[in-house]
């Protein structure tokens, strides 16, 4: 599961909101609603990362949350400048040359793998983020669907 979490169903729904006929372009809206949730997530990374110290709280400012409708995604995403995602980098996934490199072998919300600060945050918040994505399904469907 290095890198992801799938939510059963969700290609199904994705599927099924574009057959609806609507004024609303309701995968437009689950993108929204998935972009807001990498945003919470994205701003508990930064909080992880500032009290980390250190080169993580250095470049806090460097991490983004990005969505679809299929994902919601917290990823370093500065300016490629000295002080943005080239520089950003090795904070949160580690370097080679100092052999402290996190790679690709971890799941996501592991404390003790993967990117530094985004996983402790993803493993503080896990509860908030399934409510918050349930809590955006619903909404979806129960604006979407009238039965």
């Amino acid at each position: 599961m290095a890198g992801e979490v799938k939510i059963e169903g969700l290609a199904g729904f994705r599927k099924e909101l574009r057959k609806l006929e609507s004024d609303t372009n309701w995968n437009l809206e689950l993108t929204r609603g998935m972009r807001s949730i990498a945003q919470k997530v994205a701003a508990w990374s930064q909080d992880e990362a500032t009290a980390m110290g250190g080169q993580q709280a250095h470049f806090a400012g460097a991490l983004f949350g990005r969505a679809t409708a299929s994902q919601a995604r917290v990823e370093i995403a500065g300016k490629r400048t000295p002080k943005g995602k080239v520089r950003a980098n090795p904070a949160f996934w580690g370097t080679k040359a100092q052999g402290n490199w996190i790679g690709t072998s971890w799941d996501v919300g592991d404390p003790t793998a993967g990117p530094y600060a985004i996983n402790a945050a993803i493993y503080e918040h896990g509860d908030d983020i399934l409510d918050e994505v349930r809590d955006l399904i619903e909404e979806i469907t129960r604006e979407a669907f009238d039965d």
